[in-house]
């Protein structure tokens, strides 16, 4: 065999066994164990929604803008109300400082018997001291906001009667203020325990023209409850609609209900057939103004014009946007419609979410700054629950 020959046999050879050996040294490399970092933790708790900066589209704009910045209806210029005289669900430095909270599980069902020992509460990254947790003790304060406008004329004996049972449903010591708007707010009864006397304000109720629902939330956030001291909520029936709000707007009107002291419970009316009947003509409107607030429904500009079924259905969908807008901002829950609990009748259901909130107590560890917006989180230690908070609050001076 000369060398040319051998040497083609001993690459042969060669690779012969790195087709055999290979494959058994690299099964046998052990694979390396994945790092503790690397392990992904199953979570053990609930947490409400953390803040975000609150971003909106202006009715009627393609811009969009901050809630902060600016508003479809007031200039940026113009200065802020005093709120000196007031008391504001806000944090102090040196206070303790109590909010409520509502928790629920997959089936929407209210969960209670929970104590101290099961919240954890966050301002930001930092957490705080929690102090007291109370339930089902503290009375409330409950304004019973109705919806007594042209758009939503076909389901006004329907808002009373929904109104009547929640009243009726809430504790003997709960504190109730009835309201109605249209075109201005109409208080019906201050706050008072008399549930006859509610029912009495409620059953006389009257509908009016215009729906001014953006200057009527800020009217009952700065004047009805920036006096009152303990827990507020406001159960507020509607279809969401504004037409004719001129001192405030859409954005301003969200912006007191963030630094307000009650969270808002929506009851909403889909009334887009509604209006489509009544912008037909094939029924009068119940207010003062007859057949032209049933058509106009406080729509500057629109004398004598039906509105189309576009315009009927993008003051649908404003309203929409704006109710939850509201609630993400005061902490509150909304119900889609009055037919959407099959559970149980829609007055047990809310009367239920008043009564059973949570009620926490803490002593801030953060010396807040005068206007400061401080995000907010809540933690339950149990996966599979909504927890709903209020997610951010305004330091005071």
């Amino acid at each position: 065999m000369n060398k040319k020959i051998f040497r083609r046999f001993l690459v042969f050879v060669t690779f012969i066994l790195f087709l055999f050996v290979c494959p058994t040294l690299f099964a046998q490399t052990p694979t390396p164990a994945p790092s503790p970092s690397a392990t992904i933790q199953p979570i053990d708790y609930s947490e409400s929604v953390p803040y975000v900066p609150r971003v909106f589209k202006a009715p009627s704009s393609s811009t969009t803008v901050n809630t902060q910045t600016t508003d479809n209806k007031k200039p940026v210029t113009e200065p802020p109300k005093p709120v000196s005289t007031t008391i504001r669900n806000v944090i102090r430095s040196g206070e303790s400082f109590t909010f409520p909270v509502s928790v629920f599980d997959s089936a929407d069902s209210i969960i209670l018997g929970a104590t101290k020992s099961n919240f954890r509460v966050f301002i930001g990254d930092e957490e705080q001291e929690i102090t007291n947790v109370e339930t089902n003790t503290r009375p409330l304060n409950v304004v019973l906001m109705l919806d007594l406008s042209p758009s939503a004329s076909y389901r006004q004996e329907t808002i009373k009667k929904i109104t009547s049972e929640i009243a009726q449903k809430l504790r003997p010591g709960d504190k109730i203020m009835v309201v109605q708007f249209d075109e201005k707010l109409k208080v019906l009864t201050d706050f008072t325990t008399d549930r006859k006397a509610v029912t009495h304000a409620i059953e006389k109720s009257e509908g009016g023209d215009g729906t001014s629902l953006y200057e009527s939330i800020e009217e009952v956030f700065d004047n009805k409850l920036a006096m009152i001291d303990g827990p507020s909520s406001i159960v507020l029936l509607t279809d969401g609609i504004d037409t004719t709000s001129r001192k405030t707007g859409y954005i301003h009107s969200l912006i007191e209900a963030e630094k307000g002291n009650a969270n808002v419970f929506p009851i909403y009316f889909d009334t887009v057939d509604d209006q489509k009947k009544t912008s037909s003509g094939s029924r009068l409107g119940s207010g003062s103004g007859g057949i032209l607030a049933a058509i106009l429904a406080g729509q500057p500009g629109n004398i004598g014009r039906p509105r189309s079924d576009k315009e009927i259905r993008e003051e649908r969908d404003r309203g929409i946007a704006y109710l939850n807008d509201l609630v993400q901002l005061s902490g509150g829950r909304a119900l889609p419609s009055p037919s959407a609990s099959k559970k149980m009748p829609i007055s047990t259901l809310v009367a239920g979410w008043l009564t059973h909130q949570y009620f926490l107590t803490i002593n801030p560890k953060i010396p807040p700054n005068p206007g400061e917006r401080l995000p907010f989180r809540v933690r339950v230690n149990r996966p599979g629950l909504a927890v709903i908070v209020k997610a951010s609050y305004y330091a005071g001076n």
